[in-house]
């Protein structure tokens, strides 16, 4: 099941933003794929880095909370019988399964 994110950013940001992922023959959906992929990987939010490698702009304490809050919202746990599963996609499915049947 796909779910739409809604994220509000600078029209210029996005204007140059979309400009940059037509030059990459991406698009936006494939960058906020990306982007949730990242941080399910590395436990932390991309930051945008300067030509020295260094973080360019601080994601500040309260904002790192909120969206802390938001992915926890939208993920869910991964239980050790899922991981019997031999790809993301098929550990996905059972997890959301799970999540669902939890509904009740």
């Amino acid at each position: 099941m796909m779910v739409t994110v809604t994220a509000r950013v600078p029209a210029e940001i996005r204007r140059q933003g979309n400009a940059v992922l037509e030059q990459l023959n991406a698009t936006p959906t494939e960058l906020i794929r990306a982007a949730y992929e990242y941080v399910l990987a590395t436990g932390q939010i991309p930051v945008a880095q300067d030509s020295a490698g260094r973080d360019a702009s601080e994601l500040p304490v309260e904002k790192q909370r909120k969206l802390a809050e938001m992915i926890a919202e939208t993920t869910f746990d991964v239980s050790p019988s899922l991981l019997d599963f031999d790809s993301y996609k098929q550990i996905r499915a059972q997890g959301l399964a799970e999540k669902y049947e939890a509904l009740g």
